[in-house]
C-alpha cells in the first residue's frame, strides 16, 4: 500500500540525535529484494516477525500513582475504597492498556530498520546472508527519514510513571518502547522509520540509493542481475566489492565499475 507519510514520532533526546548523511540497510539478495530495486521502494513491515522478542512487545513496569497524582486523576471526585485499593485498580488498568497498544503496535505499524554502519560482520551474518547478500546505502536526505529515530539500548527494561501518563496525559514514553532494545542489541546501530501502517511501500527517489555494497561471499550472477537491475534505474549509484581481510576481522570494500556483457564486448573487453 505505497504512502508517502511517516507516522509523528516523539522528541526524545536521545531521538534527536544528529541524523547521519548515510544509513544502511542489510539484506539478502531474494526475488523480492530485487522487485524492491526495480521498483525502487523501502517497505515497511509488521514488527511482529522482527528476531527480537522483545521488540516492539516491551511489557514497560509501571511505577505507582502518588498521592498527588491521584488526586489529580479523581479531579475532586469522591470515592469509598481506601486509596491504596484505587491506585492499585488505576494501575491494573493503565498496565492491561499499555499491553493492548504493544500488540496493536506490532501487528499493525510498519517499521523499516538501518543501521550506522556498513562493515559490520555480525550484521552481514544475520541480516546478508552469511556474506552472500547486500548493504543498500541512503543518504538521509531522502524524506523517508526525516521521522528517523535512533533506537535505545537499555540494560532493563523502563519503568513508567503513572502520574505522568495519567495526570500529564504524556505518552511519550509509551512511544519510546517501540525504540527501545536490550544493550545485547547494541553492536546494530539502529535508526528506525515508523509508518501508520504495516505493509506501506515507500518510492524512494532514485538518487537516494547511493551505494551498494556486495558480501564478500556474493554470487558473481546475482552481482551481474543487481547491478544490471539498479543502473537501469540510477545511472548515479556506486557499487562497491567486499572482500575478507587478512589483517582484521571485518570486511573492507573496493568500488568497481560495472560493465554489462554487451558493453564488453563493444569495447573489446570480451569477445
Amino acid at each position: 500500500m505505497p504512502c508517502n507519510t511517516p507516522v509523528p514520532g516523539s522528541t526524545s533526546s536521545w531521538a534527536l540525535m544528529s541524523l547521519p548523511s548515510r544509513l544502511f540497510r542489510y539484506e539478502n539478495i531474494s526475488l523480492q529484494t530485487i522487485r524492491n530495486l526495480k521498483n525502487q521502494v523501502v517497505y515497511l513491515g509488521a514488527p511482529r516477525n522482527f528476531n527480537d522478542p522483545y521488540d516492539c512487545a516491551i511489557s514497560a513496569a509501571l511505577g505507582d500513582l502518588s498521592d498527588d497524582g491521584l488526586s489529580q486523576f479523581l479531579n475532586g471526585a469522591q470515592v469509598a475504597a481506601p486509596a491504596e485499593e484505587v491506585k492499585a485498580l488505576i494501575k491494573q488498568g493503565a498496565t492491561k492498556a499499555i499491553s493492548d497498544i504493544a500488540e496493536s503496535f506490532i501487528n499493525g505499524r510498519g517499521i523499516s530498520c538501518f543501521t550506522e554502519k556498513n562493515d559490520n560482520l555480525l550484521m552481514w551474518s544475520h541480516y546478508a546472508d552469511g556474506g552472500r547478500g547486500i548493504c543498500l546505502e541512503f543518504s538521509t536526505s531522502e524524506s523517508l527519514f526525516e521521522k528517523a529515530k535512533k533506537v535505545n539500548y537499555v540494560d532493563d527494561i523502563p519503568r513508567l510513571s503513572l502520574d505522568r501518563l495519567l495526570c500529564e496525559n504524556n505518552y511519550e514514553d509509551v512511544m519510546e518502547l517501540f525504540r527501545t532494545k536490550s544493550t545485547a542489541w547494541q553492536y546494530e546501530q539502529e535508526w528506525r522509520v515508523m509508518h501508520e501502517k504495516a505493509g506501506t511501500a515507500w518510492t524512494y527517489d532514485s538518487k537516494s540509493l547511493t551505494g551498494i555494497y556486495f558480501g564478500p561471499s556474493a554470487p558473481e550472477d546475482l552481482v551481474n542481475i543487481v547491478c544490471l537491475v539498479v543502473l537501469g534505474q540510477n545511472e548515479h549509484v556506486r557499487f562497491y566489492t567486499g572482500h575478507r581481510s587478512n589483517e582484521q576481522f571485518k570486511v573492507g570494500f573496493t568500488q568497481f565499475e560495472y560493465i554489462s556483457h554487451l558493453d564488453a564486448v563493444k569495447r573489446g573487453l570480451k569477445a
